[in-house]
């Protein structure tokens, strides 16, 4: 490894419920990193075969902990909801926004929800 903190990868599986991806670094002879913890500030997890880019840390010693770019899930933060190309956001404890390709169906929840069709507000 060349210690460059940032680095670009390939997506090989995706950990839906942990909100984690495996990456293949094509720069280290094909190595997988496991369980990259993925940034995000709404649900929405990167595909097999996407490209990444990845932030390791640059302390000595903690090289194999990475990130995939976005706020991560982990542990203590596990995607409150999960599933192959869902898109889920939560605004506050009662408003968010959903979508389930699955059901081609998207749910809006909040105390008031407004639509504009093109009015300005």
């Amino acid at each position: 490894m060349d210690g460059r903190g940032v680095r670009v990868g390939r997506v090989s599986s995706v950990n839906y419920k942990a909100g984690t991806v495996d990456v293949i670094l094509g720069d280290e002879e094909d190595a997988v990193r496991h369980g990259l913890p993925v940034f995000s500030s709404a649900y929405q997890m990167p595909g097999i075969n996407d490209l990444v880019v990845v932030i390791f840390q640059s302390n000595s010693g903690a090289r194999e902990q990475g990130y995939v770019v976005g706020v991560p899930f982990s542990e203590a933060n596990r995607p409150e909801i999960s599933g192959k190309g869902v898109y889920f956001k939560r605004f506050s404890p009662s408003a968010y926004i959903r979508y389930d390709p699955g059901k081609d169906e998207l749910t809006i929840a909040a105390g008031k929800v407004r639509i504009l069709n093109g009015e300005e507000e």
